[in-house]
């Protein structure tokens, strides 16, 4: 077995020493500033040879906007190292690590007229929903986040759109309110592809893509659907 070189002993030093200065910083007694705002300009193109770099310690990252949801850039904690796989980020990706990062590199290919704005914090946990659990201090700040109940639908021996496309979505709640098993699934679905909705059972369906069902031939039943944005 070979050993380490010179170099690979440094930089592994290096991130040791990166991580404890980082703890440090979580322990501090007097805090300085928490939730700090990035904003990452995807029109130019960040390889990860060349990589932005955030150099403030940090244990939770959201990605509160992005010019469009299909826009998404590319984190390593710590390590920029090719050997390190990457976090994809997109709107309303939320990453917590146990111990504090040190640093944090992000690549992305170029994305024209795109921009990203992420909030980082050492102290704060960001949920999907914008809801802001502040851990120093024990209190919470919520940023709007909703629940909204939906009208029934009733789906029938035809595939029946349950779930419309919704960008703001973040989860949504379906419950089989017939007496009759139900079959989920996309708009191909049929009794033998879909997922069984036993009578009183819960789906939940944490996508932003339309969702179908379909009852047995000659029969029909209603869902009740309960969506968070």
């Amino acid at each position: 077995m070979s050993g380490f070189t010179p170099e690979q002993v440094y930089a592994v030093l290096q991130q040791l020493r990166e991580k404890d200065q980082a703890s440090i910083y979580e322990g501090a007694t007097e805090k300085p500033q928490d939730i700090q705002e990035i904003i990452l300009d995807l029109d130019e193109e960040r390889p990860e040879t060349n990589p932005y770099v955030i150099n403030a310690p940090f244990k939770n990252l959201y990605v509160e906007t992005s010019t469009g949801v299909s826009d998404v850039a590319y984190l390593k904690p710590n390590a920029v190292e090719t050997y390190q796989a990457a976090f994809k980020l997109e709107v309303n990706s939320a990453v917590e690590f146990e111990t504090p990062v040190s640093k944090a590199y992000l690549h992305w290919k170029k994305q024209p007229g795109a921009k990203m704005v992420l909030k980082i914090s050492i102290y704060s946990k960001f949920k999907s929903g914008k809801l802001l659990s502040l851990n120093a201090g024990g209190m919470s700040i919520s940023e709007g986040a909703i629940a909204a109940t939906l009208p029934n639908v009733t789906v029938t021996s035809a595939v029946t759109m349950i779930l419309d496309t919704d960008t703001s979505r973040k989860v949504a709640l379906i419950e089989n309110k017939s007496t009759r098993d139900l079959f989920i699934g996309d708009a191909s679905v049929d009794v033998q592809t879909g997922i069984t909705l036993a009578p009183g059972e819960i789906f939940k369906f944490m996508n932003t893509a339309k969702l179908y069902a379909i009852a047995k031939n000659l029969e029909a039943g209603n869902v009740a659907i309960l969506v968070e944005r």
